[in-house]
């Protein structure tokens, strides 16, 4: 009995080792079955078992899975049996998947016949399209060149004929030019005598007539004079003598315009003689006379008009104690004045 129950446990054991992990070992020895782990852990289990009570248990478990192994030998051989219902199945799923795929096979084929169809109407429409393009661009060319033919005929029959215009109308202006130049160059001429016999007539008129504006110097000399001395011109009351005349030094009046000037000067001398003289361009004109036998006050005067050339000199010369500009200008004066030109001779 124990050889029996050691004979189960070694083959418990070998088959322990076959079913348990390679980190645990089972053993035998004495009756006793060992289970040890590799990490240290060591169980021992005791039991007594009677050999014939598990023979009698293998034999009836035997027995049953040989049954149960019939049974379902059986059940496979009819299941996959020509007339089983899954071999039916099968046959109709797979007859209906032939059926399917020549179904889309034939699809298939139609489709491509269309395909080739529709690709075949592309190419021809594609075709057509080019064909037209390339006559309707002929066509435009043909046109165009065409149009810039005529245009260009248009343009040089245009350019020619405004050339002919434009040398037409350069003779047409040159002769008018010409003509007008003519016609000024006579009216120019008629006018240069019609404003020379005017000018003429107007400065003869003018120069006979007297300015109005008044060309005059008023005013004296400060200090007495000696005997035959220049009067001077240091006083000035009025200056309006340019543009016919200006006083060029302290003692001279010089012309500028040639024409008629009138000299006129007043003043008180204390003297016995008393002498007033008028001098033009170095020449004594006019003298006044006059002699007292005692030296007390008394007047002189020159009053007169002279026809003095332009450029030359005018001035006072006195002789007899003559008194200055004073008392209010009552001792003294002596007078410029333009008076005109000379009238012309008809």
């Amino acid at each position: 009995m124990l050889r029996s129950l050691a004979f189960v446990a070694i083959a418990a054991s070998a088959s322990a080792q076959d079913e348990f992990p390679q980190d645990s070992i089972l053993t035998a020895q004495g009756g006793t079955i060992e289970a040890r782990s590799l990490n240290g852990v060591n169980q021992v289990r005791r039991q007594e078992v009677n050999s014939f009570d598990v023979s009698l248990a293998v034999s009836t478990l035997s027995t049953a899975q040989a049954s149960d192994m019939s049974a379902i030998r059986e059940m496979i051989s009819t299941m996959m049996g020509p007339n089983s219902p899954v071999t039916a199945t099968v046959t109709a799923v797979a007859a209906d998947m032939t059926a399917r795929t020549m179904g889309l096979m034939s699809s298939a084929t139609a489709n491509m016949g269309q395909v080739q169809a529709v690709t075949d109407s592309l190419n021809e429409l594609t075709a057509s399209v080019d064909d037209q393009f390339t006559a309707a661009a002929a066509a435009q060319n043909a046109a165009q060149n065409a149009m810039t033919a005529t245009l260009t005929t248009a343009a040089n029959s245009m350019a020619a004929r405004m050339a002919d215009m434009s040398a037409s109308n350069t003779r047409q202006i040159s002769t008018s030019v010409a003509a007008s130049v003519s016609r000024g160059t006579a009216l120019q001429a008629s006018l240069t005598r019609a404003l020379a016999g005017v000018n003429s007539t107007m400065i003869a008129s003018v120069a006979s007539k007297a300015d109005e504006d008044k060309h005059m110097w008023l005013g004296g000399c400060s200090g007495s004079g000696g005997c035959w001395s220049d009067r001077c011109l240091d006083r000035v009351e009025l200056d309006t003598a340019r543009p016919k005349f200006y006083k060029r030094t302290n003692t001279r009046m010089r012309a500028i315009a040639t024409g008629f000037f009138r000299m006129n000067m007043w003043e008180i001398n204390s003297r016995n003689w008393a002498h007033l003289s008028v001098y033009v361009n170095g020449q004594r004109k006019t003298m006044t006379y006059m002699h007292t036998y005692y030296g007390w006050w008394k007047d002189t005067h020159q009053d007169h008009t002279h026809y003095i050339p332009a450029g030359q000199d005018f001035w006072f010369q006195t002789c007899g104690g003559a008194h200055g500009w004073g008392s209010g200008n009552s001792h003294h004066r002596q007078e410029y004045h333009w008076v005109g030109t000379r009238p012309s001779t008809r």
